[in-house]
């Protein structure tokens, strides 16, 4: 399929690629339900400023499918194993920290932020962030292992620390690879096969995350020794390793140039991904550096 670049009033056509590394894992009992389990979505409507409105409306998914620009997930639009042009990314990129702004100005964390949860108007041009099932106020919320859906599960709630407006930046970084390239950048089948992903792309855990984990133990022992696996039945480590023996791999690695492709905006993603996917929540990109970055601001 040819790529097309995503302008105003045009449908951003998508391309064809594969990764050794990446595929689409099944679902399970952790992941959260898709957009179409809930009716609350959030409306991205272009401002006089060009930053964009969100309005948390119940029942405002429910109403527009009946609409002559009905929303549909972004990717499902597409099919599977495709991504969209970087110019493409880059519209869309810049929608969503809008709405990560305007959720924190609420105060509101989203806690599901997937491209499954990204709807898109027919000219493809406008975004709506919905499923608003899990969100809740920003502040001390209970320590679960299993909010966000897994792929887009930041490491701070697989470990069992705080979390606030930094996980929802993390899915968003997740879900942008994802709308790249086609693939699911972290694909674990559990938590516990998610942190050495995390590892291999982002380097060790910091010690004081493990050392604060309420959940750190199931996955490390005294001395950050990553246990590969456990026995189901007597719970007994069966592999484990020390964390610096983890193969690494650069992310700027799964991120492939495609014909076309303007090499700088292409390197400037690359950094965005690489500042938004930070394992220690408090070093991770802002929403407000986030939009002023190269990549989404064209500079």
């Amino acid at each position: 399929m040819d790529r097309e670049d995503a302008e105003e009033g045009s449908a951003p056509k998508r391309h064809k690629r594969s990764h050794h590394r990446h595929h689409h894992g099944g679902s399970d009992p952790e992941d959260a339900p898709g957009a179409e389990g809930r009716a609350g979505a959030a409306s991205l409507a272009p401002g006089e400023a060009g930053e964009g409105a969100i309005a948390l409306d119940e029942g405002a998914a429910a109403a527009d499918a009946g609409r002559a620009l009905a929303p549909a997930p972004l990717l499902k639009k597409f099919g599977s194993d495709v991504g969209l042009k970087l110019t493409a990314v880059r519209m869309y990129s810049k929608q969503l920290f809008i709405a990560l702004k305007h959720l924190k100005s609420c105060n509101v964390l989203h806690c599901d932020i997937k491209p499954d949860n990204v709807l898109v108007n027919e000219a493809k041009t406008k975004l709506k962030l919905c499923d608003f099932g899990s969100a809740m106020s920003a502040g001390m919320n209970e320590i679960t292992p299993y909010l966000v859906s897994r792929f887009y599960r930041a490491p701070e709630i697989i470990l069992g620390l705080p979390y606030d407006h930094p996980l929802d930046m993390w899915s968003v970084g997740c879900s942008l690879f994802e709308l790249y390239s086609g693939k699911v950048l972290f694909p674990g089948k559990t938590n516990n096969d998610m942190l050495p992903l995390h590892m291999e792309s982002k380097g060790t855990l910091p010690k004081k995350m493990l050392r604060k984990g309420t959940f750190a133990k199931e996955h490390f022992d005294q001395d950050f020794n990553y246990f590969d696996e456990k026995d189901p039945v007597t719970k007994m480590t069966v592999k484990k390793h020390p964390v610096m023996n983890i193969k690494r791999q650069d992310l700027s690695s799964f991120v492939s140039s495609f014909p076309g492709e303007d090499p700088k905006m292409l390197s400037n993603f690359n950094d965005l991904l690489k500042r938004i996917l930070v394992l220690d929540p408090e070093k991770r990109l802002k929403v407000e550096q986030a939009l002023s970055h190269s990549f989404v601001s064209g500079e």
